[in-house]
């Protein structure tokens, strides 16, 4: 039927064109209540093929982002651990850049592990200051205390140097992922000394 049918038969297209509207709007104010869905909140960059430094795959959602918590027995990290992964990422060099990826300093910190290792800290460090070793360690230490004890609720264990090496690399959830696992085996590579 035409519109000039429906004026025929009594229907007001402007009462439909208002009716049309406040449906769309009541749908766009009902559509921005309704959460993240899936199993993380909000998507991060991707590592490139291969793996990355301090790669920050995903942030994960509420549960696993422990915030606050009190210390546990996950927040320990191993003897010796940080001094191998700044062998490994930038042979332990402060004022390192790694351009194509945005990394800096020897731990080749990027934004996204940034942001989460500040959130953690309770500190808003920018990545220029990645390069003073003591802010920069503070952010490591949070990042992968955060991200260790994630790991200990899910394996109900705490993560081995190991783990945390591949979630340093590959994001929150990079010990159990098969793209960490060349990183593995170079960080392995570091027992003892440099690559």
């Amino acid at each position: 039927m035409n519109a000039r049918g429906w004026l025929e038969d009594g229907v007001d297209l402007a009462l439909v064109g208002a009716v049309a509207l406040w449906i769309g709007i009541a749908g766009a104010f009902l559509a921005s209540l309704t959460p993240p869905r899936g199993e993380y909140a909000a998507a991060r960059n991707y590592p490139p093929p291969g793996g990355s430094a301090a790669g920050d795959i995903l942030r994960p959602a509420a549960e696993e982002s422990p915030a606050g918590r009190a210390d546990s027995p996950a927040d320990e990290l191993p003897a010796g651990l940080l001094d191998r992964l700044a062998a490994l990422e930038s042979g332990g060099d402060d004022a390192a850049v790694n351009a194509a990826e945005d990394a800096h300093g020897r731990w080749q910190v990027r934004a996204g592990y940034l942001a989460d290792g500040n959130a953690e800290a309770g500190t808003s460090y920018g990545l220029d200051e990645m390069h003073d070793p003591q802010k920069a360690e503070t952010i490591v230490r949070a990042y992968l205390s955060r991200y260790g004890r994630a790991f200990a609720a899910r394996a109900g264990r705490a993560p081995t140097a190991e783990e945390l090496a591949r979630i340093h690399n590959g994001g929150p959830r990079g010990a159990e992922s098969p793209r960490t696992l060349a990183y593995a085996a170079a960080f392995a590579a570091t027992e003892g000394g440099r690559p």
